[in-house]
């Protein structure tokens, strides 16, 4: 029975097969799959064999917390809410906005349901986070798999990327009822599919702030949870301001994007503007860099010596108390803070290089907007580029696409 609750049931029967394929650019993407173990067997998405589960089998029984939580929450009325339509039935796809506190909405339905969790998250960051939140929200310090440390207890936090070992995935196959997938728009990743689709749980349920992906590869995220949707279109947020800075730098060799990064990394024009942005901004600000490449950020950290630098590489220690530390440094310069970070006294984030993903830029905005007591405007720092190529890749199409994103939200905009 357990089997029949993974990720595609143990059955010969085919006939769901066209039901769960889509062609998305040409490329066909299929619900289902053959396990290596049984080549006999279609495995169907989660949904579907949740429901056949429950219609015509004995559900496996569900595993209760035994040690004690003690659940300090009080939802706002929005979260309460959402929180009433999940808690009787935690399976399908949870989306509410950035900033509007989903991990404590997460945090409140384990009390609720008092069963044997694990949370799965795509960063080391959103680990600590999950783990900080759960000891500030319920007393508890739950176990961790990744960032160096392997822990089972009734609440687990775990990284996509620790649990993809077949050996650690079998330990703990059978452990839950009920798993959480934060940011669970990543699902479509292949590292998340197999994860996700060997876990036997009775209840899933994906939580995210930005369902719709560049991609469109959102609905396997429906094949691996859940079609049910529960939205909260409540938003508390803080709406930003946007500085467009022409930085009148020309990139006319770069032929694709990487060639653009490139162009950028080491680019002296560039850090130079943008050390006269942090200053024009406000020592009183605090303020995120967002760089994709490594070399730019090195480059950056010698002219802002007291900034915070939250990278890949950057180790356990330096990764904690970024609320409290941002406060005195004010300035934090990373590649990885992209999505799911709460940092709440941030409030101007600097996007210094090209970029047309808007959900993934939905996201980067949220990083800044969380309200607080005397928090002043946030405010979006664009940094423009001249292409001019007719065809293929160009930055300033991709620019274009932004500021329409900036137009429709209702942002102010001001060009420098």
């Amino acid at each position: 029975m357990n089997n029949l609750f993974r990720h595609g049931a143990l059955l010969t029967n085919k006939k769901y097969v066209s039901q769960y394929t889509k062609k998305v650019e040409n490329k066909v993407y299929s619900g289902v799959a053959i396990d290596d173990e049984y080549p006999d067997h279609i495995y169907f998405p989660y949904d579907l064999v949740w429901r056949i589960g429950v219609d015509y089998f004995d559900p496996p029984p569900l595993h209760y917390i035994t040690d004690t939580l003690d659940c300090n929450i009080t939802l706002k009325d929005y979260q309460q809410e959402c929180m009433d339509q999940l808690a009787p039935e935690p399976r399908g796809i949870f989306i509410s906005p950035p900033g509007t506190g989903k991990t404590v909405m997460g945090l409140w339905l384990i009390a609720q349901l008092n069963l044997k969790t694990l949370v799965l998250v795509n960063s080391i960051y959103l680990l600590n986070q999950w783990r900080e939140e759960c000891e500030k929200f319920l007393n508890y310090t739950p176990g961790l798999i990744g960032d160096g440390e392997y822990e089972v207890k009734d609440i687990t936090i775990a990284s996509f990327q620790s649990l993809r070992k077949d050996e650690r995935l079998r330990a703990v196959r059978n452990e839950f009822s009920l798993v959480i997938v934060d940011e669970c728009h990543r699902v479509p990743a292949n590292t998340f599919k197999t994860v996700l689709s060997n876990l036997v749980a009775y209840w899933k349920l994906g939580i995210t702030g930005t369902y719709n992906r560049k991609d469109k590869l959102e609905f396997i995220a429906d094949w691996m949870l859940s079609t049910r949707k529960v939205k909260n279109t409540y938003d508390d947020t803080m709406r930003p301001s946007v500085l467009i800075v022409n930085t009148g730098i020309r990139l006319e060799e770069c032929d694709g994007y990487v060639d653009c990064l490139n162009n950028l990394e080491d680019n002296m024009q560039l850090i130079e503007k943008i050390e006269y942005m942090v200053g024009k901004c406000g020592e009183d600000r605090h303020q995120l860099i967002i760089s994709f490449r490594l070399a730019t950020v090195d480059i950056l950290s010698a002219s802002f010596p007291e900034a915070i630098i939250v990278t890949g590489q950057t180790d356990r220690e330096e990764r904690k108390n970024l609320n409290e530390r941002v406060l005195e440094n004010k300035i934090i310069i990373s590649t990885t803070l992209q999505e799911g970070v709460n940092i709440v006294p941030l409030d101007t984030i600097h996007l210094i290089h090209p970029n047309n993903n808007l959900p993934m830029l939905e996201q980067r905005i949220c990083r800044i907007n969380r309200p607080i007591d005397g928090k002043k405007t946030p405010f979006v720092v664009d940094y423009w580029y001249k292409h001019g190529k007719e065809k293929g890749f160009n930055v300033e199409s991709q620019q274009k696409e932004r500021y329409n994103f900036y137009k429709q939200k209702g942002y102010k905009i001001y060009e420098l």
